[in-house]
């Protein structure tokens, strides 16, 4: 289902389940082998439809917050949060806004194109994970896109890199499930 109009990097807050027909579901396998998950744990999430609940606000110091919290798969660090409560629910990604202005500072074609004109004036969401033994890095930029035949979705284009430079780019796209 697509995003309302009124869902932009200014406010993503809401529910938004993976869409598996959309999202490039051997790439997700071959990512999750990258970061080093064993072959069960990657069956269960190729089994699941992950969901999201974002709260996207800004907090009483003025600070813009996200919270993710991802619902109905194993916690394999896709989540994410700045401010992190518990650690089997969340877990921390550095994240910015990067406006119109820093437009082409990733220099990244991949993450940083296929957005919607809203998205380009109002910023993408980038977002920088790496695994805990910093064997691999996972960056992602998080925004509206349209996709189908113009269908307004949440869309995150990602990057993984091993250990050994292998990298791996696909996008997750999301269907939009209401709002918290």
């Amino acid at each position: 289902m697509a995003v309302p109009a009124t869902y932009t990097t200014l406010d993503l807050s809401g529910k938004c389940t993976m869409n598996k027909t959309l999202t490039d579901q051997s790439a997700l396998d071959a990512v999750l082998k990258l970061q080093g998950v064993g072959m069960l744990k990657r069956k269960a999430v190729g089994l699941a439809a992950p969901t999201m609940r974002i709260r996207h606000f800004t907090n009483a110091a003025g600070v813009e917050q996200l919270e993710i919290e991802q619902v109905g798969v194993l916690r394999l660090g896709e989540s994410a949060a700045v401010d992190v409560d518990r650690e089997d629910q969340r877990v921390a990604a550095p994240w910015y806004r990067r406006g119109a202005h820093e437009r082409g500072e990733l220099g990244d074609a991949f993450l940083e194109s296929g957005w919607t004109a809203e998205t380009l004036e109002h910023g993408l969401i980038e977002a920088e994970m790496r695994g805990g033994d910093a064997k691999w890095t996972f960056v992602q930029t998080w925004a509206v896109e349209e996709v189908n035949n113009g269908e307004r979705r949440h869309v995150r284009h990602a990057r993984c890199t091993g250990p050994k430079g292998k990298v791996i780019e696909m996008k997750f796209v999301y269907d939009y499930a209401g709002s918290l």
